[in-house]
């Protein structure tokens, strides 16, 4: 077992520790707890980033001895190409993905000012849904192994061989860990009826909008000038799972406005807070999961 499959053995057993910690603070308001569970989030955001860098590094040496990096990477590929082979399969994705959630939740405590329950439950939700990425991850491991090293990688899809291949989807995932913060103080709202809720949407609404706007502009235009892609806006399957959160995040951002200023949509906003999420998934599904037909789909993965 090598260094990377340690980290991502790892993980779920940090967020399990850490949901523990976490649980207990919320029930008891132990300081303990809450040292405890800070200091866990904290480590799993350290192992988490230990484990990109690893990957990254391997991308970069095209290290061959690694299923995905064969899978996604050549030695004639350029730096850049290189890294992008982190993000053009599950494995690497879901790796960035989970990355920018735990970053989210610690980023989300230090910006929360207090210690109320909206806060503890949104961190608590949160760790949640970073579990099952983690449990996921144990199945699509991007520190696999091959049992016989090839000679030479498969390198990028040539469709991807595009400057947009290298900034596109980052910021489509970073987006999405921000969104698993809209879910968690969502469903945290409707637990506690914490007001405070509508604060984390303002800003991780905010920023989230901001960099799925980003990665529409840029697919659209990655689609207008690669051949056979139809242009700006062809309605695959793909475009349009993308443009659906995009769509809920809107409807929440104004949702969040009216609740603040007129206290209306109380139980709206928040369920179009969880459903941005749900929306989410289902695009990750279709991008990932290899079941629909898509100009867009490029797993090496025969299976779905």
């Amino acid at each position: 077992m090598n260094v990377g499959e340690i980290l991502i053995y790892l993980n779920p057993l940090l967020v399990l520790c850490s949901i523990y910690f976490g649980f207990n603070n919320l029930k008891s308001r132990n300081e303990i707890y809450k040292r405890n569970f800070e200091a866990l989030l904290s480590l799993t955001l350290v192992t988490h980033t230990i484990a990109l860098i690893l990957l990254a590094y391997y991308f970069l040496v095209t290290d061959l001895r690694f299923e995905y990096v064969s899978d996604y990477s050549a030695e004639n590929l350029s730096l850049g190409y290189k890294l992008a082979g982190i993000w053009a399969g599950r494995d690497g994705t879901l790796l960035i993905w989970a990355w920018a959630t735990i970053l989210s939740i610690n980023v989300e405590r230090k910006l929360h000012s207090g210690e109320d329950s909206q806060k503890q439950s949104t961190s608590l939700i949160g760790c949640i849904i970073l579990l099952g990425f983690c449990i996921i991850q144990l199945y699509i491991n991007p520190f696999s192994q091959n049992e016989t090293v090839p000679g030479i990688g498969n390198g990028l899809n040539p469709l991807l061989l595009s400057p947009y291949m290298i900034i596109h989807p980052p910021i489509v995932f970073v987006s999405y860990g921000m969104i698993v913060l809209l879910y968690a103080s969502g469903m945290a709202y409707l637990i506690t009826g914490n007001k405070n809720w509508n604060e984390t949407v303002k800003r991780w609404g905010r920023s989230s909008w901001i960099g799925m706007s980003l990665a529409l502009a840029i697919g659209g235009y990655w689609a207008y000038v690669t051949l056979g892609w139809g242009g700006y806006w062809a309605w695959d399957p793909v475009e349009t799972a993308g443009l659906l959160p995009w769509l809920a995040t809107t409807s929440l951002l104004h949702t969040s406005v009216m609740s603040r200023r007129k206290k209306k949509y109380s139980v709206l906003g928040p369920l179009l807070a969880m459903l941005t999420f749900v929306l989410v998934l289902l695009e990750s599904f279709v991008t990932r999961g290899g079941i629909w037909s898509s100009v867009h789909a490029f797993i090496v993965e025969e299976t779905g």
